[in-house]
């Protein structure tokens, strides 16, 4: 049970999650890029991720396995006093949250690159750096992470593959806050002086999750 968790109620969440995700990205799937609102693209994907996941703690718990919601015989065990997981148990948290995602995983990645334009301009590359990238399996155990998003990287396969998922919200989230996409620098060399010429000036960085965007919008402020 600890390696599935398979529960009667995880069956019916993945139900529901998979019948939001259709209502919020069929519209959208046979449709013309240009003959798209994209306002209506992010703000439906946004209203999706925000009934799905609880966004407000680091997991990103899906609210079927969140502390405060879950029933507590599904949840018992996982979450310690403080509200954070019990590290011991994050994999099989983390197994669980992805398995009952995985299936519209590739429906929202596509839409997000073929429907935003901010997105679909950019190369392959640049996409699956921005939004990672997800080889997804016949089956949950041969699901691989194949690109690695920057700035979700995670510790063991099953919370890579579940930041994958959440990446996905992150930018989302970013574009209906009103923010252009961030720059996408696969690596650099910090004292080159057209980047951050390290060895001539202080450069003061604010570290956060992507689609973050409090410091932003306090810097814009």
């Amino acid at each position: 049970q600890d390696q599935d968790l398979n529960h009667e109620c995880f069956d019916g969440a993945e139900m529901l999650y998979s019948g939001l995700a259709l209502a919020s990205c069929t519209p959208f799937v046979g449709a013309a890029a240009d003959k798209v609102d994209e306002r209506q693209v992010i703000r439906g994907l946004c209203h999706f991720f925000a009934k799905t996941i609880d966004d407000h703690f680091y997991e990103y718990s899906p609210w079927f396995l969140d502390s405060k919601r879950a029933p507590a015989q599904i949840v018992q065990g996982f979450y310690q006093d403080s509200g954070s997981l019990v590290p011991s148990r994050s994999e099989t948290f983390y197994r669980a949250a992805w398995k009952r995602h995985r299936k519209i995983y590739g429906l929202i990645r596509g839409v997000i690159c073929s429907k935003i334009e901010q997105v679909a301009r950019l190369s392959e590359k640049e996409k699956d750096l921005l939004l990672g990238s997800v080889l997804v399996g016949s089956s949950v155990d041969e699901d691989r992470l194949r690109v690695k998003a920057i700035g979700a990287g995670a510790p063991a396969k099953w919370e890579l593959l579940w930041r994958a998922y959440t990446q996905l919200r992150e930018i989302v989230f970013m574009l209906n806050d009103g923010f252009h996409l961030p720059l996408i620098i696969e690596s650099m060399d910090p004292i080159d002086k057209t980047i951050l010429n390290a060895n001539e000036r202080v450069n003061l960085a604010i570290l956060s999750p992507i689609g973050r965007t409090h410091y932003s919008r306090a810097l814009m402020e």
